[in-house]
């Protein structure tokens, strides 16, 4: 088990993640103490987003930060109450020819996006350098967590190399590749 990437309401906390929740080949998700800086104080409700690789698949981990305490082992992905898991397909949906990157998963608020017309959007974002609009309008179904300001996270590697990128942002702000 390898925790490849780690945000939190906004913000990259890989390292802190690898280091305090990797336990025994396992990794030990404590969702209402996380042990990280916390961004936006004023606001309570939080989100944490972490792609995983588990033995020969790449998962992506989604859960509000009061959800609870989570032990992920190796093995076939199982539902969680208050949490998101789904295996993570590279090049799903279709990456558009010219693009640069590759879109491995991306979250918005408490769940895992899957809607094909949200990769497409991001991926013209990123053709075009047009900055990426976190909103319910492009991310979600309507409001996944009505009345909270969400961040959203995108991760990506880039052509030529492997190595896990975020793209990230709260709800409302404009952000570029």
């Amino acid at each position: 088990m390898e925790i490849v990437s780690t945000n939190y309401d906004g913000g990259d906390v890989t390292q802190k993640s690898q280091g305090l929740w990797i336990v025994d080949n396992q990794i030990a998700v404590r969702s209402d103490e996380p042990g990280f800086p916390n961004l936006r104080p004023q606001k309570p409700r939080k989100t944490v987003s972490m792609l995983y690789r588990d033995v020969d698949s790449l998962r992506i981990f989604v859960c509000r930060n009061d959800a609870g305490n989570y032990l992920i082992a190796p093995g076939p992905v199982q539902s969680r109450q208050g949490a998101d898991i789904h295996e993570v397909h590279r090049g799903q949906p279709p990456r558009p020819a010219g693009a640069t990157i590759t879109i491995l998963a991306m979250s918005w608020g408490p769940q895992i996006l899957k809607r094909e017309e949200s990769f497409a959007w991001v991926y013209a974002c990123h053709l075009t350098g047009t900055k990426v609009m976190f909103s319910n309008e492009k991310f979600g179904r309507g409001d996944p967590w009505h009345g909270i300001v969400k961040s959203g996270v995108i991760f990506y590697t880039i052509d030529g190399n492997d190595e896990v990128k975020q793209l990230a942002g709260q709800e409302g702000t404009e952000v570029g590749f």
